[in-house]
């Protein structure tokens, strides 16, 4: 499921307006609830060329990688004749500023507002119910950990030089000689080692 829509929906709904709305994935197997409902759908519509790679790796070898994706909402409002009115709150109260505080706290972004329109569904041969629809463009970030494990041993060769008898080194420095990465890491960062940075 996208993340974060649900509890944010959820959040500005019922927690800050008291609008006792149940949020529903679409397309799923369970028998029909009662009004007011609101059913979630949506698409992925946008995918980058690039994703931000995190030059650090962690004491276990795992590198995060992360990339943006844009969705589109779809949220259908079964809410009685009623449905225009909540749907039009809703779509006022995402961009309140309890919404924008949420979606910093869940590293979400909503984009552009892109269709709102009052289309009822058909319950039989006759009937229909109220149902509106509102979309907008969702942004958010989704990450891997990529195991690219860890350097264990590193093999210097070379030269003493300026002794009565030139000699070739070898020197083996392990990975257990740093107690931990971050630490490793630290002293590459602040040029405290003694290697050539390339």
């Amino acid at each position: 499921m996208i993340p974060g829509i649900w509890e944010l929906l959820d959040y500005v709904a019922n927690t800050v307006n008291n609008l006792n709305l149940t949020f529903v994935w679409s397309y799923q197997n369970a028998p029909r609830m009662d009004k007011p409902y609101v059913m979630i759908d949506y698409t992925n519509d946008d995918l980058p060329n690039f994703g931000y790679i995190d030059p650090y790796i962690d004491a276990n070898g795992f590198q995060e990688i992360s990339s943006w994706r844009k969705a589109t909402i779809n949220l259908q409002f079964f809410c009685g004749p009623n449905s225009d009115q909540i749907a039009s709150q809703m779509a006022m109260m995402l961009g309140a500023s309890a919404a924008l505080d949420k979606q910093m706290l869940l590293d979400v972004a909503i984009g552009d507002c892109l269709m709102f329109q009052r289309i009822p569904a058909l319950l039989n041969n006759s009937q229909y119910e109220d149902r509106t629809i509102y979309q907008f463009d969702y942004y958010y970030t989704d990450h891997y950990k990529d195991n690219v494990g860890l350097i264990e041993t590193v093999v210097v060769e070379g030269h003493y030089t300026g002794s009565l008898t030139d000699q070739m080194c070898i020197e083996t420095i392990t990975f257990s000689e740093f107690t931990r990465w971050d630490q490793m890491k630290t002293r590459w960062d602040n040029g405290t080692t003694n290697w050539d940075k390339k």
